[in-house]
């Protein structure tokens, strides 16, 4: 882990002269061996023993015979995935059938929201409400795949199905020590088995080992932060958690997963944009839900509500993630920072209300103008310890923009930075790991001559840089250890917020910060685009080769500047089509929808869908 480097404004005086120290951690011999080594159980039922006590057989699973798949990407506390788990395995009173992979050596069973860093304050332990959740920690360590190391799963999918992931010989960040252990599911009997092999130097008074349920508030801790010192990790050590038999726990819980998008980031909507709402929900509990209520209310800066929305008697299976569609439609007409608040009810109080609630920013935009996270006002500074010219590391911010095509004209950033200190500059699409930074759009260096605090602007408006979906990020790198980006710490956070410490990753902080990156953007008339509702992709540029799925997308790239037309082929839209004033030109500039030449489109939109036109 590069450790961030953050300074709050009253005590950046004192907190500087500590930027980039390492804090020594407790090392020594493990314990002698327990014959007690036996834990649990949780409230549901979990128990673990371990070999310490003869209980838990240690039986290395061979990395190197039978169908092993190389896991890519794994860096410096990042998280890659999904992956398939090829059967359902029994967790918890609920079954999962995919898995991501965290660098410091655990695994989800739900989309996290971020990595695991179990070496920070706050994501250690088990169990353990902060994202991410229903992750079972193997052998939890601060470790940098970026130095060395190897991870590799192996799926059966014939009886006796199992999972295996090895992390193989991977680096403790910052030292020479290697780790290597691995993780073993057993779907006929839904035992989970940890195995270490190899620990160089084991540490006294750090990891993190356990498991927990989807919400984070059930679970079961092996070791965490030198608890219970008789646990301390060794070589060839196996730990086995073993669910009930039977269980009479009981929980009726329901919440919402997500928001606008998987990981509740800020959506930027232009001023005339209708936004259709839309929602996860859960079911975290033990039984069904028969009736789960979803309220979504949008308020703006001055917490005046401006929309709101429900659905009601939502009938969700237990373990079940529903996605749910709010029937009405936003369309703000005033530029400013709104907030959109997703909340679940349920007729009795639920076991966790802390998954009640998503709330999502939603700056709303005239383009040319910045578009903005922040609210100008830095509580604190960002950079990485360890910082230098053979390891650069940064921030980025993605930003998803309702109107496009958009070409992006300039960028700023906030940064305290010495004469001397480089700065790379990169705006990247969203091709990487988990829809993160990808192919470089725009690369620029500076290197400062002065020592300053300021807004660095760069400007992009002759390269003819367009983004065609609308999605993309703005990222800097350094190989300067001085360089500080602004970070913004007020409500509502956007989420966007990426770092990058040898490789690109959610920011461990996202929840509560958000680095100072801002864009101006205009948006681009590109002519005549074409819809095919059975061989198109909204996901494509709309061209005649490559045309949009749904008559919506098309009208969301036309602009009322300039005469545009859509051409929709044959074939049956069930849509609604909402021609809203954005979209629907002027006396000067037509906006046409038209069947293409020798095409008998068929516009059949649902049951009690309308078509709206504007005035």
């Amino acid at each position: 882990m590069r450790r961030p480097g953050i300074w709050a404004l009253l005590l950046l005086t004192v907190l500087a002269a500590t930027a980039g120290a390492v804090v020594p951690e407790g090392w020594g011999p493990p314990p002698a061996a327990d014959p007690k080594a036996a834990g649990g159980p949780d409230a549901y039922g979990y128990r673990y023993v371990d070999n310490d006590g003869d209980s838990a057989a240690y039986r290395w699973v061979d990395t190197i015979a039978g169908t092993w798949t190389a896991v890519a990407n794994l860096g410096d506390d990042n998280v890659v995935g999904p992956f398939d788990l090829g059967f359902q395995f029994p967790y918890y009173w609920y079954r999962v059938s995919q898995f991501w992979i965290h660098a410091n050596g655990g695994i989800s069973f739900s989309l996290p929201s971020r990595s695991w860093t179990p070496q920070n304050p706050g994501d250690e332990g088990f169990p353990n409400p902060a994202q991410p959740q229903d992750l079972i920690g193997a052998c939890g360590l601060d470790l940098d795949f970026t130095a060395g190391g190897r991870c590799r799963y192996r799926v059966r999918t014939a009886a006796p199905e199992s999972l295996v992931v090895s992390w193989l010989g991977v680096p403790r960040w910052s030292t020479t020590d290697l780790y290597s252990f691995q993780l073993v599911l057993a779907r006929a009997d839904s035992t989970i088995r940890v195995q270490i092999q190899d620990v160089t130097n084991p540490p006294n008074t750090v990891g993190s080992l356990g498991i927990e349920n989807s919400g984070g508030n059930i679970g079961l801790s092996y070791f965490s932060n030198g608890a219970p010192p008789q646990n301390r990790l060794h070589d060839v050590l196996a730990i086995k958690y073993r669910p009930p038999a039977t269980s009479t726990y009981t929980a009726t819980d329901g919440g919402v997963v997500a928001a606008l998008n998987t990981q509740s980031g800020a959506v930027v909507q232009h001023t005339g944009d209708a936004l259709q709402p839309w929602a996860i929900v859960k079911n975290f509990g033990t039984t069904n839900i028969a009736a789960l209520k979803a309220v979504c209310r949008i308020r703006n800066s001055a917490n005046t509500v401006v929309f709101a929305d429900s659905l009601l008697n939502l009938a969700v299976a237990k373990g079940q993630q529903l996605p749910v569609t709010f029937a009405n439609s936003f369309t703000p007409s005033v530029a400013g920072t709104y907030r959109l608040v997703v909340r679940t009810y349920l007729a009795e109080s639920p076991v966790n209300t802390a998954n009640d609630s998503m709330v999502v920013e939603l700056p709303v935009v005239t383009y040319q103008s910045w578009i903005a996270y922040d609210d100008g006002s830095r509580e604190a500074w960002g950079s990485w310890s360890g910082t230098g010219p053979a390891n650069p590391t940064g921030f980025g911010a993605h930003f998803t923009v309702s109107r496009y095509p958009v070409a992006i004209d300039s960028v700023q950033l906030y940064i305290n930075h010495a004469a001397g200190n480089v700065l790379w500059v990169e705006i990247r699409d969203t091709t990487g790991e988990m829809g993160g930074p990808g192919a470089v759009l725009a690369a620029d260096t500076i290197v400062f001559t002065t020592t300053a605090i300021e807004w660095v602007t760069l400007g992009y408006a002759t390269r003819n840089l367009v983004s065609d979906n609308g999605k993309f990020f703005v990222c800097y790198r350094t190989p300067s250890a001085g360089l500080k980006v602004g970070l913004d710490e007020s409500a509502p956070v956007s989420r966007r917020t990426w770092e990058y410490t040898g490789g690109w990753t959610l920011y461990r902080s996202m929840e509560t910060r958000d680095a100072m990156v801002r864009v101006n953007c205009r948006s681009v008339v590109l002519g005549a685009c074409y819809v095919d509702a059975a061989a198109g992709s909204d996901a494509n540029p709309g061209s005649s080769a490559a045309p949009y799925r749904t008559i919506a997308r098309a009208l969301a790239r036309i602009a009322a500047t300039a005469t545009d037309t859509a051409y929709i082929r044959g074939g049956t839209y069930a849509e609604r089509v909402d021609i809203l004033p954005a979209h629907s030109g002027t006396a000067a500039f037509r906006t046409v929808i038209a069947a293409q030449p020798g095409h008998a489109p068929v516009i059949d939109p649902p049951p009690g869908a309308a078509y709206a036109l504007a005035d």
